[in-house]
């Protein structure tokens, strides 16, 4: 499985695609921040903390919007294989479905994560360089700063899992597509219009991997409680979608 990893990464990082996306993700929080700015130093004490005025509006915004490279990211990794039918070549030569699966699942979530490391930090040295930093950076610093990005990493596989999931129902990037950004984003839309008649439906936002991601940013104002709650949550749908997609990928036809 490790050989298709590094096989995948090297395939993706000799195309021009994966450059390009990442420098546009890199542009984009920062044009973001210029139009948007208030100004202020990029991290503020607070309680002890690090927080306040980069890590928690900005960081969300990154959070939400690194979504919409799901699409890309695995059309890079899968939809090309389909595309050119190579799929059908490295398991006819023997390499299990699952290892296939699971080596393409954990390609995409690599890129993710790099992808959301350069958004991130990208914006955080251009606010420090504009605003400077706040405070003097120590190791807590640096703990604080990171401190979400495990549990966002574990939310981000979650819901990469359920994408391969769905790319591999449907076979179709454009459809793909479709039903994926519907997924994530309508379900807190007609529960918040709902909710006004059938109070109770507030409730299902707490299983909303997209609510989580936003509550787990602020983290000055977290207990325990809330980063176990996020992990386990993001645990099932891993378990969950990964072994449905398992079942699936086994069963389908490969082209």
């Amino acid at each position: 499985m490790f050989n298709l990893f590094t096989a995948d990464l090297q395939r993706i990082f000799r195309g021009k695609a994966v450059y390009i996306i990442g420098l546009l993700i890199f542009i984009f929080p920062i044009l973001h921040k210029v139009q948007g700015s208030s100004g202020g130093p990029v991290f503020a004490p607070i309680d002890g903390l690090t927080g306040g005025y980069f890590s928690t509006f900005h960081l969300m915004f990154l959070v939400e919007n690194m979504l919409f490279l799901v699409p890309l990211i695995l059309s890079m990794v899968i939809g090309d294989d389909y595309k050119a039918g190579t799929m059908k070549n490295i398991i006819g030569s023997g390499f299990s479905r699952s290892k296939y699966y699971l080596s393409k699942l954990f390609v995409a979530w690599f890129i993710k994560m790099l992808y959301f490391s350069i958004q991130v930090f990208g914006a955080m040295i251009f606010s420090t360089i504009v605003h400077g930093f706040g405070q003097t950076f120590t190791m807590d610093v640096l703990v604080n700063i990171l401190r979400p990005f495990g549990i966002i990493a574990l939310v981000y596989l979650a819901i990469l899992a359920i994408a391969m999931f769905i790319f591999n129902l449907f076979k179709n990037e454009n459809i793909f597509s479709i039903v994926f950004i519907t997924i994530f984003f309508a379900p807190n839309l007609i529960i918040m219009m709902l909710s006004t008649r059938v109070a109770w439906l507030t409730r299902l936002t707490d299983f909303e991997l997209i609510r989580n991601i936003r509550m787990i940013i602020p983290y000055n104002t977290l207990y325990v409680g809330n980063y176990s709650f996020v992990t386990l949550l993001a645990l099932g749908f891993i378990l969950a979608s990964g072994m449905i997609g398992l079942v699936f990928f086994q069963k389908g036809e490969v082209k």
